[in-house]
């Protein structure tokens, strides 16, 4: 899930990972901090990514929201320049 700031300047992004190995949260945000790194590069994850969550279930309500991670660099780049690389 993604919450847009600033007018879709920065964004804090809440990844859903119901099958991670028993970590503490610090463990758990470094991982997902890794994963999205890779993603996005560091410059745009520095640029875009406001605070980074990690939990591991969401209600009905929001799990109608979620997408697979894979689209995340794709919805960023929609959501802050109005169009997808392809144009």
């Amino acid at each position: 899930m993604m919450i847009g700031y600033d007018g879709n300047r920065f964004f804090d992004v809440t990844l859903v990972a119901e099958n991670l190995p028993a970590l503490d949260q610090a463990a758990r945000i470094l991982a997902a901090s890794v994963v999205v790194e890779g993603m996005l590069g560091e410059r745009q994850a520095i640029e875009l990514v406001g605070a980074l969550d990690l939990v591991d279930r969401v209600g009905d309500r929001d799990r109608e929201r979620l997408s697979d991670i894979r689209w995340l660099p794709k919805h960023l780049q929609r959501l802050t320049h109005g169009k997808d690389e392809a144009g």
